[in-house]
C-alpha cells in the first residue's frame, strides 16, 4: 500500500495539484477530505479496524464513479477511520495507492508519505521548522527567483536532511521532481515490507501488544504510526494499548 498525504501551506489549489500528480503517477485514487469538528475532542486513531459497514457510505459526498476524486465529508476521527478502512484485509474495492488532500496530513495521517506544497508569497514559513522536519520533500508554488533561493538556503541550513525542489505552480512536474517522488515512494514501500516481515517472523498469530509494536518501530527506526498502518493492512490485532497511537 502506498499512501501520500498533501500538506498545503498558503493558497494552494489542491485539486489542481492532484490532477498534475495523477498525470505523472498511474494507479492513484485521489481522496478529498472535508473536515468539520467533532462534538468531542478529536483524537487520532491508527489501528484496530472497526467493522462498520456504513462508515464510508455515510461520509461520501459524491459517489459518481466518473469523478476521479472520492469526496468524503465528516468529523476528523471518522474520516481517519474511513481512510484506514480502505486498506483493511478483504475490502472489495481496496485502493493500493491513494493521494489524500484536504486535510492536515502530518496530524491526520502520519503513517503516509508527507508532501508539503508551499506558496511563499502568502506565508513566511522559514520559522515553521516543525512541519519542515516532518516533510518527505517540499514543492514551492509560484516562487520569485530571489525569494525561493533565500527560502531554500534557509531551509537547508536548518534541515540539511530535507530534499528541496522548486516546482512552478502553472507547469507540469519536471523529470527531476518525478524521480524524487519515485525515490521517496520506494523507500516508504521498503519500510512497509520490512515491518510486515518482522510481524510475520515474530507474531505469526496476528496478535501483537502495543509494547511489542513499539519495539519493532524502534528496531526498524520507523514511526509507531507506520507500524500501526501495516498492522491494519494485514489484519493484526493490537492489544494492551498504552501509547495512544494504536
Amino acid at each position: 500500500m502506498l499512501a501520500v498525504a498533501l500538506n498545503s501551506l498558503g493558497t494552494i489549489d489542491e485539486e489542481y495539484f492532484a490532477s498534475l500528480f495523477v498525470r505523472q503517477f498511474t494507479g492513484f485514487k485521489v481522496i478529498k477530505l472535508s473536515l468539520y469538528k467533532d462534538a468531542e475532542k478529536d483524537q487520532l486513531q491508527v489501528c484496530q479496524p472497526e467493522k462498520d459497514a456504513d462508515l464510508l457510505k455515510d461520509l461520501i459526498q459524491n459517489s459518481d464513479p466518473a469523478d476521479p476524486i472520492l469526496r468524503l465529508k465528516g468529523p476528523r476521527a471518522k474520516l481517519q477511520k474511513a481512510v484506514r478502512s480502505m486498506f483493511f484485509p478483504g475490502q472489495k474495492k481496496k485502493h493500493e495507492k491513494v493521494l489524500l488532500i484536504g486535510s492536515e496530513g502530518f496530524n491526520d495521517f502520519p503513517w503516509a508519505v508527507q508532501i508539503v506544497a508551499v506558496q511563499l508569497n502568502v506565508l513566511d514559513l522559514i520559522q515553521d521548522t516543525e512541519e519542515l522536519q516532518k516533510s518527505g520533500f517540499m514543492i514551492l508554488h509560484d516562487p520569485e527567483k530571489n525569494e525561493s533561493e533565500n527560502f531554500i538556503v534557509g531551509v537547508k541550513t536548518l534541515h540539511p536532511e530535507n530534499t528541496m525542489y522548486v516546482e512552478l505552480y502553472q507547469g507540469d512536474r519536471s523529470k527531476d521532481i518525478k524521480k524524487c517522488y519515485e525515490v521517496v515512494f520506494a523507500e516508504y514501500l521498503v519500510k512497509r515490507k520490512k515491518i510486515k516481515e518482522r510481524l510475520e517472523e515474530q507474531h505469526p498469530g496476528q496478535v501483537i501488544s502495543c509494547a511489542q509494536a513499539g519495539r519493532i518501530a524502534g528496531e526498524l527506526r520507523v514511526s509507531t504510526y507506520l507500524v500501526g498502518s501495516v498492522c491494519d493492512e494485514y489484519g493484526y490485532q493490537i492489544t494492551n494499548c498504552g501509547l495512544g497511537c494504536f
